[in-house]
C-alpha cells in the first residue's frame, strides 16, 4: 500500500488542505483530510498581492513553505501517522499569479518543505505543461478519470464534475472519455471579494446575506460580456481576471456599499458565478453534474444553479460519498505519486499541450 499526501491552497487564499491519500490499482482514495490556518502574517501579505515588493516575494515564499511544513507536521502527529510511510507529498503551494499559456507563480518553497517534514515532495506541475505548449490548467481531469472508474455511478450520460473553488472548472465526460475541461469562469473569488469589502468576513456563509438582495440584471448583462467567455477552450483563467479587479470594473471603485445593498451586490454577483457556468453546462447538454469546492456549501448558489442549468441535475459530491472539500487533495496527492513513479501524464486534449509529459520537479529532503 502506497500513501501520499496531497497539499494545496486554492485561488480563494483562505487556508491549507492536506489529505492522506492511499494509491490502489484502480486509482487513489482519501483517507483523512484536514485544514489548517495560514500564519497572521502570511494571511496580511496575501490581501496585499500584487502590490508586494520583489523582496516581500521572496520572503512570503519562504514564509509560505514553512506554514505548509507545520500544517504537514500538525496532521501527521494529530493522525499518527509515521513520516516514514509517506513515499511523497504533492504539493502545489499558493498561486501568486497565471496567466493562460504565458506564465504561473506558485509560492511556498518545496525544498524547504522537504527539509523540514523529511518527505519528498513533488511540486510546479503547472510549469511542466506550460513548458510543452498546454494552458497550465486544469489538472483535475487527470483525477476525475478515476473517479469514474472507481464509482461507474458517477457517470449518468454526459457528466460534469464541477469543482467551485476561488475559479469555477469543469471536466465534462461521457463514460471515461473527455470531451472537454477548463475553466468556466469566476467561482467563490468574486464573492470573497465583496464578503472581506461589505461584511468585514472571509465569505459570505452558505450565502445567506446574498438570498436578500436583489438581482440587479445590467451588471449580469456587463459581466456575461467579459472576453473570456468568447475564449474557445482550452482555457484557464485566475484572480487576474475574476478576483477584486472584475469586481472594482463591474461595479465602480470606491465605497461600494454607497453603490448599492450588500446584499443586492453579492447577490447580483453570486447569479454571475451561475449563469457563467449554466452556459458552459449547456453547451455541452450535461445531464448530470457534480459539485465539489468550498462553492459546493454555497446554498444560495446551488440553488441559482438549479434554476439556470435545469436539465443539468445539480448534485454534490458528498451525495455519491465522497468529499467535497479535499477532492483537489486528492488530485495532487495522485500527481505528485505520479511524478515519484516516473510516470507521464496525457493533457494533449485538454490543456493542449504538445505530448505528454512528466509533470512537476522532486525536492528530496
Amino acid at each position: 500500500m502506497t500513501l501520499a499526501l496531497g497539499v494545496l491552497s486554492g485561488t480563494s487564499r483562505d487556508g491549507i488542505d492536506v489529505g492522506l491519500v492511499r494509491m490502489t490499482s484502480r486509482g487513489p482514495r482519501l483517507l483523512k483530510g484536514a485544514t489548517a490556518r495560514y500564519s497572521r502574517k502570511v494571511r496580511d501579505m496575501l490581501r496585499r498581492i500584487p502590490d508586494l515588493s520583489l523582496e516581500e516575494t521572496a520572503i512570503l515564499d519562504r514564509m509560505l513553505g514553512s506554514d505548509f511544513s507545520r500544517a504537514v507536521e500538525r496532521f501527521l502527529v494529530q493522525n499518527k501517522i509515521l513520516r516514514s510511510k509517506i513515499a511523497v507529498i504533492g504539493y502545489h503551494g499558493q498561486t501568486l499569479y497565471h496567466r493562460s499559456r504565458v506564465t504561473t507563480v506558485q509560492a511556498g518553497d518545496p525544498a524547504r518543505l522537504a527539509a523540514e517534514t523529511g518527505i519528498p515532495v513533488a511540486a510546479d506541475f503547472r510549469r511542466s505543461d506550460m513548458a510543452v505548449g498546454g494552458a497550465g490548467a486544469p489538472l483535475a481531469p487527470v483525477l476525475d478519470r478515476c473517479l469514474v472508474r472507481l464509482k461507474p455511478s458517477l457517470s449518468r450520460g454526459r457528466t460534469c464534475f464541477l469543482n467551485i473553488g476561488g475559479i469555477a472548472n469543469g471536466t465534462i465526460l461521457e463514460g471515461q472519455t473527455i470531451l472537454a475541461a477548463y475553466d468556466f469562469g469566476p467561482g467563490n473569488a468574486p464573492l470573497d471579494v465583496l464578503a472581506n469589502n461589505l461584511l468585514r468576513r472571509p465569505f459570505d456563509h452558505r450565502g445567506r446575506r446574498a438570498r436578500r438582495g436583489r438581482i440587479r440584471k445590467k451588471h449580469i448583462e456587463r459581466a456575461m460580456d467579459h472576453p473570456y467567455f468568447r475564449r474557445r477552450p482550452p482555457k484557464s483563467t485566475g484572480l487576474e481576471e475574476f478576483g477584486s479587479l472584475f469586481v472594482k470594473v463591474l461595479f465602480g471603485k470606491g465605497d461600494l456599499k454607497k453603490r448599492l445593498p450588500p446584499e443586492d451586490l453579492l447577490a447580483t454577483m453570486t447569479e454571475i458565478v451561475a449563469a457563467s457556468i449554466a452556459r458552459e453546462l449547456k453547451r455541452f447538454r450535461v445531464k448530470t453534474t457534480w459539485v465539489s469546492g468550498g462553492g459546493a456549501h454555497n446554498q444560495f448558489l446551488l440553488e441559482r444553479l438549479r434554476l439556470l442549468a435545469k436539465e443539468a441535475e445539480i448534485r454534490t459530491l458528498e451525495e455519491a460519498g465522497m468529499s467535497v472539500d479535499f477532492k483537489e487533495a486528492v488530485l495532487f496527492a495522485y500527481l505528485g505519486y505520479l511524478r515519484w513513479k516516473r510516470r507521464r501524464v496525457d493533457l494533449r486534449g485538454i490543456t493542449g499541450a504538445r505530448r505528454p509529459a512528466l509533470l512537476g520537479g522532486l525536492w528530496l529532503p
